[in-house]
């Protein structure tokens, strides 16, 4: 039973145990990552933050014959396209990451951040093999705990992951369409302080059982979303810009613990 989990070591101090279970008010809060009302604010929003062109794809891949891959494209915090592919297995998936990077990005240059928790190491590392060599791709593993990737405040990488989505979306820097979908999921993932006093999503299993699908448009979304801490400048004659400094992708650390 997953709500054994959440008292495993018989303490109840887990507040989705006091509140779901015990029905009592718990000492921290659970609280949605992104509200409605910011998620809206990113629809169709003009970008003036962005001073040159930055590319990222994010990629959830399928978990095969029960839900779909899904691709998500942003140059310059802007949502250009996104491509949805139903039971997608890895020589397949990498076809479909290649062509989709070469109609978007064809003079390279982007980041590709493919979920490589599970069934999406395969895709990375076929897609390793054959793409252009000017094309960065980051295997993304949302359960590292390394404390050598992961900031001290954040449980694990995917909640550092949704975090930095939402300080993006706050400071203005990300543009998205009105997908009911992706609005749906976005909204629907909770987070707490656990009892180590880190930030910790609640787990997907728990979204899926709400939604009655994988959240997997706003997973999408949120890899791309990541990409820009280490996405560089395109060049309009060549894929890499060497000079510019990854730096300048990242906003001023903060933390949103406390809302």
């Amino acid at each position: 039973d997953k709500r054994r989990k959440w008292n495993a070591d018989g303490q109840e101090k887990d507040p989705r145990w006091l509140a779901r279970v015990r029905g009592l008010k718990p000492e921290t809060a659970i609280n949605s990552v992104i509200g409605a009302s910011l998620y809206k604010a990113c629809i169709g929003k003009a970008l003036t933050w962005w001073s040159k062109k930055y590319a990222t794809i994010g990629v959830d891949p399928a978990l095969t014959g029960t839900d779909d891959m899904v691709l998500s494209a942003f140059e310059s915090g802007k949502l250009i396209d996104e491509l949805v592919i139903a039971k997608c297995e890895a020589p397949e998936a990498c076809g479909q990451i290649a062509a989709f990077q070469k109609r978007l990005f064809p003079m390279g240059g982007c980041s590709v951040v493919v979920d490589c928790d599970g069934l999406g190491a395969p895709i990375a590392q076929f897609y390793r093999q054959m793409k252009p060599d000017n094309v960065h791709l980051e295997e993304f593993h949302g359960s590292s705990t390394d404390r050598e990737l992961v900031s001290v405040e954040y449980a694990n990488h995917r909640a550092e992951a949704a975090f930095y989505a939402r300080e993006r979306m706050i400071a203005g820097h990300i543009c998205l369409d009105d997908n009911d979908q992706s609005f749906e999921e976005a909204i629907n993932e909770q987070y707490f302080v656990n009892n180590r006093g880190k930030i910790q999503l609640e787990d997907k299993d728990e979204i899926r059982e709400r939604l009655g699908r994988s959240p997997n448009r706003w997973d999408a979304r949120k890899l791309g979303i990541w990409g820009f801490k280490t996405a560089q400048a395109i060049r309009k004659a060549e894929g890499w810009d060497e000079i510019e400094s990854q730096g300048i992708m990242r906003p001023a650390a903060s933390s949103y613990m406390a809302v």
